[in-house]
Parts: C-alpha cells; sequence; structure tokens
C-alpha cells in the first residue's frame, strides 16, 4: 500500500510540473507580440533589422565584417544597420533580390559594396538612400536591373562612385548616378 501511494504521488508530481509549464508556455506565448519585440545588436530602434540575414565575412579564420545576404520581413523600409554583432556591415550579397515587398532602403556609411544582381526584380522600391561621404561605394553589374518603380537615388556628392552602365538598367524613372 505504501509504494502505491508513493507511485501514485511521484506521478501527480510529475503531472503537475509537466501541466505547469504547458501552461506557463501558453501564457508566455499568448502574450507575445512582435511589435513589443525588438532584438537589435545595434542598440538602437530599428524595425526591419530583425529580418535581415547577416553573413559572416571572413579574414583568415576570423571574421572582419558582416554582409547583407537576405531579407525575411514584410517591411517596407529597410535600414541596414552599420554593425551586426560589434562587427561593420560592408556588403550587400546578390542573394538579397527578388523582393516585391521593399519600398526603401537605407544604406550605412559602412557599406563599400552592392554586388552584382543585390536589388534585382526589386519592383516596389522607389527610394535608396546612401548615408555617408568619404569611402568609395562600389555598385555591381546589374544591381537595380528591373526596379522599374526606383525613383530617388539620394548619395552625397562627396562619395565616390564606382558603378557600371548596367548597374542600373531597365530603371528609367531615375537621373542615374555619373559613370
Amino acid at each position: 500500500m505504501l509504494k502505491s501511494k508513493k507511485f501514485y504521488s511521484i506521478l501527480f508530481l510529475v503531472i503537475f510540473i509537466s501541466g505547469y509549464f504547458s501552461v506557463t508556455y501558453a501564457i508566455w506565448n499568448e502574450n507575445l507580440s512582435t511589435d513589443e519585440i525588438v532584438d537589435t545588436t545595434s542598440g538602437s530602434w530599428n524595425e526591419s533589422e530583425k529580418y535581415i540575414i547577416f553573413l559572416p565575412v571572413y579574414e583568415g579564420e576570423t571574421i572582419s565584417s558582416y554582409a547583407v545576404g537576405g531579407y525575411e520581413g514584410i517591411i517596407d523600409t529597410v535600414e541596414i544597420p552599420r554593425v551586426y554583432e560589434n562587427k561593420p556591415v560592408t556588403a550587400i550579397k546578390g542573394s538579397f533580390a527578388n523582393n516585391n515587398l521593399i519600398k526603401e532602403i537605407i544604406i550605412p556609411d559602412t557599406v563599400i559594396i552592392i554586388e552584382a544582381y543585390a536589388f534585382l526584380n526589386f519592383t516596389r522600391l522607389n527610394k535608396v538612400t546612401v548615408r555617408g561621404e568619404e569611402k568609395t561605394l562600389t555598385i555591381g553589374e546589374y544591381c537595380f536591373v528591373n526596379c522599374s518603380a526606383l525613383s530617388v537615388f539620394e548619395i552625397n556628392s562627396n562619395r565616390i562612385l564606382s558603378i557600371t552602365e548596367s548597374s542600373f538598367f531597365n530603371t528609367d524613372g531615375i537621373t542615374k548616378p555619373a559613370v
């Protein structure tokens, strides 16, 4: 009889504890709101940052910087941060292409290269702002191809551009930066 009481006591305890964690998780999960949770590494409010895919850039075996490799959000204004995990964000890769939700991109002064095809087929992209004024920015071939809504490309006149004739192919709504 003593063994059966002990067995039922342990069984009750196991059920109680597992039930407690299930209820706690359900309450915690119910209270989650993506509007209230911000996971940024730069310390400032940037709602789009949590949806950016960052790829490490190696110098030997050490991560020297990060590149933007994609975007998985639905926010239509994307501000690329200057820093990710205490390293500068220095490039935008071509795998960032084919997004039909983004309307505006803000690129920090730390980015020095936008690779070929990076914004290919961004059909709703209408504004690009490039911050900074000292570093050379290289814009790859066919970078803004088929960005038919692109009408504003803001860049400081002191920032040196390295672009090709094809960088803005089929983007008739803007005056292309000088090549």
